[in-house]
């Protein structure tokens, strides 16, 4: 998966959670609506409502974004819209005595997942001043005061002031650390991916997989060199558009398909082994010396095999002129023995008839 999927992939994820959030104090509100009993004002409730609908709004958007537009640079604008809309609903129902505070964690403990670690400081230390500037704001009358039983005395304002700082930094610290080690894990990760890849391409022997389905999933580098083809043109392929031989090897069985009939000779290591005729991309006849075995997963189950092939035409043509060049061998040397043979019973008779003429 390349850095656009991925992302498109956990926008979709967030998109669940954030639309859950948004119900939940849609609810609440509509809740507070009907009882009339929990100390908000009218204005306070209009302006519940319409956060609530921008919300629903930018969520929507969100989604659509990460649906057709692949995600890219959504992260940032998330974070950005989701602390305005968390900031704006604090404001509306009390600043310091709001009962929403908490959502700045959670748009802090968003933020390092989908930004990574310095994301979380950075929403932290925006967040510890947001709620700052609201706090002392309507203390000091700069910003109008939505709650109905008025500005909070100076020790509700420290004491609220104290408190979310230490929960936006003890949070901060965590997701940062969480983040940190994701960010180490997904390194490790990547690294083995590639130390994994090299390995594959660096094989001397074509190397690929297929899955239950039989269609091709990975295609090293020899193997684009024997076939002709790039991974790119060939995976997805079923194995049979590419080695249409190979159904048919006796090797295997006549029509019984590879990833099956290696399955049922797991019982004698699920490997099966033989030779096909192949066309590569040049149209040149080549023959292949293959192994195909049982792709496991971590329970042992079958979900593929592996095809590991060799071009076998040079070194067969080898072996037929080596074959060519003993009987030729064999032929000199069966004529030589003739001659020799050949030879003596003349050599017998001009000795014979040599001592005849001296007796007359």
């Amino acid at each position: 998966m390349n850095a656009r999927e991925q992302t498109t992939s956990v926008s979709l994820s967030v998109f669940a959670g954030r639309l859950l959030i948004i119900v939940l104090i849609f609810g609440l509100a509509l809740l507070m609506q009907l009882r009339g009993d929990a100390g908000y004002s009218e204005r306070e409730l209009l302006s519940l409502w319409a956060l609530v609908v921008a919300g629903f709004s930018l969520t929507v958007i969100y989604g659509l974004l990460a649906a057709y537009a692949g995600g890219l640079g959504l992260p940032l604008v998330e974070l950005a819209g989701d602390g305005l809309l968390i900031s704006g609903l604090v404001y509306c129902t009390g600043g310091a005595r709001s009962l929403f505070g908490f959502l700045y964690l959670i748009w802090i403990v968003h933020a390092a997942i989908r930004s990574g670690a310095r994301a979380a400081i950075v929403t932290s230390a925006s967040a510890t001043l947001v709620f700052g500037l609201m706090v002392f704001g309507t203390a000091e009358g700069w910003l109008p005061v939505f709650d109905s039983s008025g500005v909070a005395s100076p020790a509700e304002l420290l004491r609220a002031m104290g408190t979310h700082t230490l929960a936006f930094v003890a949070v901060a610290m965590l997701a940062h650390r969480f983040a940190r080690e994701v960010e180490v894990g997904q390194d490790e990760l990547y690294e083995l991916g590639e130390i994994h890849q090299r390995i594959v391409d660096n094989v001397s022997s074509g190397l690929l997989t297929v899955s239950q389905a039989q269609r091709i999933t990975s295609f090293n580098r020899e193997a684009e060199r024997i076939t002709g083809y790039s991974s790119k043109d060939v995976i997805g392929w079923p194995l049979g558009d590419l080695f249409p031989d190979l159904a048919a090897s006796e090797t295997l069985g006549a029509g019984a398909g590879p990833v099956r009939k290696v399955a049922e000779d797991a019982g004698d290591g699920g490997l099966a082994r033989g030779q096909i005729r192949f066309c590569n991309r040049e149209q040149e006849e080549l023959c292949l010396g293959f192994s195909l075995s049982t792709l496991s997963d971590e329970e042992g189950q079958p979900e593929g095999s592996v095809l590991i092939f060799q071009d076998l035409t040079r070194v067969l043509q080898l072996e037929e002129e080596l074959r060519r060049s003993e009987r030729l061998s064999a032929v000199g040397q069966l004529a030589a023995g003739l001659a020799h043979e050949i030879r003596n019973p003349l050599a017998s008779l001009s000795g014979a008839i040599e001592l005849l003429a001296s007796d007359l």
